[in-house]
């Protein structure tokens, strides 16, 4: 077992991450001691590993204010100046790993006191590391700059335009993974039996489901108005006769014929690669939609059904008001259990992600842990895909405000279709540039053996190109 010798201050915030790192990522043992420490240091039969903590003494005094934020420019560890023989353990691992590290707390120093360039034995009892791992592993889940930094978009959401990660050019990287595999190099050179959790890659697809149909709840007089708009607007008669057509026998109950309706062709195509596909309903409408729903409706009870049938998961799309709202989201998420128990769906409602992402840091956090929520995903950026927490794993959250663990668990965001195709976020459209952005974030989850959760709305499947795109994001290499 690894006893690690923490500092007195902000003992909460080290133990807690402490525990992600070890005990939920690499389920190595360990046990605390705790005393008038600089640093933090790791030690096992003599050998000691000695690492930086200069987030936590800073923000000490100064928690949550501009003071204790990152200094730009930040620094950068060179795995050129890190001795050899860690370096080689590090690419054992991940032979893809950067070559240069962001450095956001601490100095880019990692040296084996006494020892040769090649980190001989003579100097393997001891390695000192100034970067400072554990306070940029905590600032980077805990969401601690959103806090600090009251930057906020048209919807009221921290932007990625505001964020560390961006500004210094590594929104796209799971830093916090390379600060555990630099971490784990390391340990496992003071103690080659050392043993880790094993993990493998997998893809989370899920299905934000804002509009079930698009003529299922329409009432007469839109169908007339964009029959018009065909005619009149857009010189398309074809169109309106089309419109007209099936707007008529979806509301005769072919619903097969609403062009929302993508959920058989989202659970065939996630059948076919062993995918399960989460799909996020909200229980009531929200205050933004011009179509709302109810999932205690007929038509919606059926869907429901349908997805449970066929082995696919259920859960809770936060309405828009509810992320600074305890009350409301306990009610939501109370509702959608109800229509499951009317439907007798014999499923647990666990987990599910806020519309249009918005996000408060860290009350959201505490709403879903009100509800008795197991997970939620919505910790990704509209603007722009990428890794918001740092990481592609999975991790238990903290609330930095009162400064306690919580139960919930968060799984990352990586990337929102709509933050890579649409002209509002960054303008991809379908082509080979949006494909080379997702297949390169899903490779990088790849690489650490992370997951990379896909958002990819049902109404955004329509058309042909879209599904084509879709099915080759799936299945990108």
């Amino acid at each position: 077992m690894l006893t690690v010798h923490i500092p007195e201050t902000c003992r909460g915030e080290i133990e807690y991450v402490l525990g992600v790192v070890f005990t939920e990522w690499l389920g190595v043992p360990f046990r605390v001691v705790v005393g008038a420490y600089e640093g933090i240091e790791i030690e096992r039969e003599g050998a000691v590993l000695s690492l930086d903590a200069s987030f936590f003494r800073g923000a000490a005094g100064a928690w949550l204010e501009d003071a204790s934020m990152p200094v730009f420019p930040l620094g950068s560890l060179e795995l050129t100046d890190v001795p050899a023989e860690i370096v080689r353990r590090l690419r054992e691992r991940v032979p893809e790993q950067p070559g240069v590290i962001p450095v956001l707390y601490g100095e880019p120093r990692v040296v084996i006191p006494g020892a040769g360039d090649d980190g001989g034995e003579q100097g393997g009892r001891r390695v000192r590391c100034d970067v400072d791992i554990f306070g940029s592993i905590f600032f980077m889940l805990s969401r601690y700059e959103e806090v600090v930094v009251p930057d906020r978009d048209e919807h009221d959401r921290f932007p990625a335009t505001a964020s560390v990660a961006l500004k210094a050019g590594f929104l796209e990287r799971p830093i916090v993974n390379e600060y555990v595999e630099l971490l784990w190099a390391m340990l496992s050179y003071l103690w080659p039996g050392l043993q880790r959790r094993k993990r493998e890659f997998r893809m989370l697809v899920s299905h934000d489901v804002d509009v079930p149909f698009e003529d299922a709840f329409r009432p007469p007089y839109w169908a007339l108005r964009r029959t018009a708009g065909d005619v009149f607007k857009r010189r398309d008669p074809v169109a309106a006769v089309e419109q007209l057509r099936r707007w008529n026998r979806v509301r005769k109950g072919h619903l097969a014929e609403d062009r929302n309706n993508t959920f058989d062709f989202i659970m065939s195509e996630s059948e076919k690669r062993g995918l399960t596909s989460a799909f996020y309903f909200i229980p009531k409408g929200s205050s933004d939609q011009i179509i709302r729903y109810d999932v205690d409706h007929p038509i919606l009870q059926d869907l429901l059904k349908r997805i449970s049938e066929r082995g696919h998961e259920i859960g809770y799309h936060a309405s828009y008001e509810t992320f600074q709202d305890e009350d409301m989201t306990v009610q939501e998420v109370e509702y959608l259990r109800g229509a499951l128990e009317k439907a007798k769906i014999q499923q647990e409602v666990k987990g599910g992600r806020q519309h249009y992402l918005r996000w408060q840091t860290p009350n959201t956090f505490r709403n879903w842990e009100a509800a008795s929520m197991t997970y939620e995903t919505t910790l990704g950026f509209a603007d722009h895909a990428g890794f918001r927490c740092g990481t592609c794993w999975e991790f238990p959250v903290y609330d930095v405000v009162k400064r306690r663990d919580l139960k919930l668990v968060e799984r990352p965001l990586v990337a929102m279709e709509c933050s890579i195709t649409s002209a509002r976020y960054r303008g991809l459209g379908y082509g080979e540039w949006a494909y080379s952005v997702f297949a390169a974030l899903k490779e990088r989850c790849r690489l650490y053996s992370g997951d990379f959760a896909l958002l990819w709305h049902n109404n955004e499947l329509v058309a042909d190109e879209q599904r084509q795109f879709y099915l080759s994001t799936l299945d990108s290499q």
